[in-house]
């Protein structure tokens, strides 16, 4: 979902996905005198919550030393760029955005005009749709997870905490994909799949048992020297010395990416 609104000089572009709003800003020639900032406030129509949002960069007058991973209310830290991307939105969700122009001086911040958006999120597994996007957790989103988990490896968390550490990180992706290839139970199904690293074990064991099932699949993966090669083969190697056999797909290498 795409929404623009603008007023006072500054407009305001939201993008909606499934976990991830993102806000772009623009000011015009006025608009920008003695700008410091954005603050933005969101309101959770859904569950009924309000609260700023918040972010890593301060201003040295305020806070000289930060820590690290200590974050601030973008209401007393507003943020000094043009994009910014919440990464704590929830599927089927509607907010509402505010984004506030902030002046004055660090130590004495002047609201200007507010201006909202209203976005709704996509909804997980709508079947209504012909395609369904899925994106990972990655590097971009990845402040999120260390406040969650304290930057450590989900491998290295607790036990009890892994489950929910891979689920943070995948973020629907693992899941969509290996019930996507799951629906292949019969040779009236084909797979067709184009793969970087071809080693992730949960994909691997969906394309064996559809393969089992007598669906017809091909996958192409990289094979460049320098790239995920070595790593894809050592692992169809390991997985043919525990199954007998490889993931039985009719696999094609390529190279380059």
């Amino acid at each position: 979902m795409r929404v623009r609104k603008s007023k006072s000089g500054v407009a305001v572009r939201a993008i909606a996905g499934t976990h991830v709003v993102i806000l772009g800003m623009n000011a015009s020639k006025t608009a920008r005198k003695e700008l410091l900032g954005f603050a933005i406030h969101r309101e959770d129509k859904t569950e009924n919550e309000h609260f700023w949002l918040r972010g890593m960069k301060t201003f040295l007058e305020v806070v000289p030393i930060q820590l690290p991973g200590e974050h601030h209310s973008l209401l007393e830290h507003p943020a000094q760029t043009f994009r910014w991307a919440d990464y704590t939105a929830k599927p089927g969700h509607q907010y509402v955005y505010t984004v506030v122009p902030m002046r004055g001086t660090p130590k004495a911040l002047v609201q200007g005009t507010g201006v909202p958006v209203e976005v709704a999120t996509e909804t997980e597994g709508d079947t209504s749709q012909t395609h369904d996007v899925y994106f990972n957790r990655a590097v971009a989103g990845s402040q999120a997870y260390a406040r969650r988990f304290g930057n450590v490896k989900p491998n290295k968390l607790p036990t009890s905490e892994q489950a929910d550490a891979y689920a943070c990180l995948s973020r629907g992706l693992e899941e969509a994909m290996t019930a996507f290839i799951g629906r292949a139970k019969s040779s009236n199904f084909a797979l067709r799949a184009a793969v970087y690293e071809f080693n992730h074990e949960a994909a691997l064991m969906e394309f064996k048992k559809a393969k089992q099932a007598g669906a017809d699949v091909q996958i192409v993966y990289d094979a460049k020297k320098k790239g995920p090669k070595a790593k894809t083969v050592a692992t169809l190697e390991w997985r043919t010395s525990i199954w007998g056999s490889s993931c039985g797909c009719s696999a094609t290498t390529i190279s380059g990416r």
